[in-house]
C-alpha cells in the first residue's frame, strides 16, 4: 500500500493527472505571444474601455492591434496529428 501511494504521488507532482487546457485557450496564448508590446498595450486598454461601458469607436491604431490579433489567432491552429489527443501541445503557427 506504501508503494501505491509513493507511485500515485510521483504521478500527481508529474503533471500527468492535470487537466489539459483546451485548444482554444493554447491558441489564444500564443497568438498573444506573436503580438508586439505596442499592439498588445493598445489591446489592453481596447478591453478596459470595454469593461467601463465605453461605446468609443476604435483609434486607427487600436483596430491596427484588433485585426493583428484577429491575425495572429487565425494563423494558430492545432496540429492535424494532435487533434483529438489529450497531450498538453502548443498549436502550430503558419
Amino acid at each position: 500500500m506504501l508503494r501505491l501511494r509513493r507511485r500515485l504521488g510521483q504521478l500527481e507532482r508529474s503533471g500527468w493527472l492535470q487537466d489539459v487546457p483546451d485548444h482554444h485557450s493554447l491558441m489564444m496564448s500564443v497568438a498573444l505571444q506573436q503580438l508586439s508590446d505596442e499592439h498588445l498595450l493598445l489591446l489592453r486598454n481596447v478591453v478596459i474601455d470595454q469593461d467601463r461601458g465605453s461605446s468609443a469607436p476604435l483609434s486607427p491604431a487600436e483596430s491596427g492591434a484588433v485585426l493583428a490579433y484577429q491575425s495572429a489567432l487565425g494563423s494558430c491552429r492545432p496540429a492535424a496529428a494532435n487533434r483529438g489527443s489529450q497531450k498538453k501541445v502548443a498549436p502550430k503557427c503558419a
